[in-house]
């Protein structure tokens, strides 16, 4: 039996760049087979209202090659909550907590892709491919600045697929090429002016040293994730994402119930992390 795809796509106030996403994911997939089908969702975090009003006109229940297009916006999501609320109302709080309301306030990815990652759990089978992809990733050839960079998309899919079996708790990603996430750049930021205040207190409890621990090991991370660089000639660099992220990032429905909810910006990243059976890699490194 033909193996089901969905595709989860996070975006906010980027109508033109979540065109290119949509469009080049719909050519790979159909590249990678034109009798399957599949199904995209789009998690609109727009705070512009007319831009929002243009996503949901131009995407939802539209069908590009064999990809159906869903818009899952605000209104679609407290209905969502609502129903949710009402299966289980002692989780109503966390609910709230851990997923970021639609449309309003702060970007926050990682609540977006949490009720993204919710979301796909409740719709999904068990044997189905759950791809959650940035609106600014691309599965095709493109120029880098002056740089040609090639990309096989429906092999990259194909080998997302090999990489990540039926009901088995694994995530796989890939590297992907483009600028530092100025998102990453400021949490780094942030912590490291906690850290300041922090160790400028002369007179520290153990409850403040409790504290800055906590943000030493947060800073920690970033070694792991923060993009690497990469050279090409006659330009200075490329950066390079780490070896697996959330902007491409493949995973099943066993490896979501499988897991709690993480609240931090590198949310994807933990997940698969934490998706590690005992003799199993966490991820595979595919490009």
């Amino acid at each position: 039996m033909q193996r089901h795809f969905k595709f989860f796509i996070c975006t906010r106030d980027r109508p033109h760049m979540l065109e290119r996403c949509v469009k080049n994911l719909a050519y790979a997939f159909n590249t990678l087979s034109s009798e399957a089908h599949a199904v995209c969702y789009i998690f609109d975090d727009s705070t512009d209202v007319d831009v929002s009003r243009s996503i949901y006109r131009k995407w939802n229940g539209q069908q590009v090659l064999n990809f159906s297009i869903i818009v899952i916006e605000a209104r679609l999501q407290d209905n969502i909550f609502r129903r949710l609320s009402n299966l289980a109302p002692h989780h109503e709080e966390a609910l709230h907590a851990f997923c970021k309301t639609l449309g309003q306030g702060e970007w926050d990815l990682a609540g977006v892709r949490n009720f993204a990652f919710l979301y796909a759990y409740a719709c999904s089978d068990e044997d189905d491919l759950l791809v959650f992809v940035d609106d600014d990733i691309l599965f095709q050839s493109s120029m880098y600045h002056t740089h040609a960079i090639s990309i096989n998309g429906s092999e990259v899919l194909r080998t997302l697929e090999a990489s990540t079996p039926p009901k088995a708790v694994k995530a796989s990603g890939v590297y992907y090429l483009g600028r530092a996430d100025i998102a990453v750049c400021e949490h780094i930021q942030l912590t490291m002016e906690d850290m300041r205040i922090a160790i400028e207190q002369k007179d520290a409890d153990q409850k403040q040293l409790a504290a800055l621990h906590v943000l030493l090991e947060d800073i920690m991370l970033f070694p792991q994730t923060l993009p690497t660089r990469l050279n090409l000639p006659g330009m200075q660099l490329i950066e390079r994402g780490p070896g697996i992220s959330g902007a491409a990032l493949a995973t099943t429905p066993a490896s979501l119930r499988s897991h709690g909810l993480m609240r931090t910006y590198n949310e994807d990243w933990a997940r698969a992390t934490a998706c590690r059976p005992s003799s199993i890699p966490a991820y595979q490194r595919l490009l």
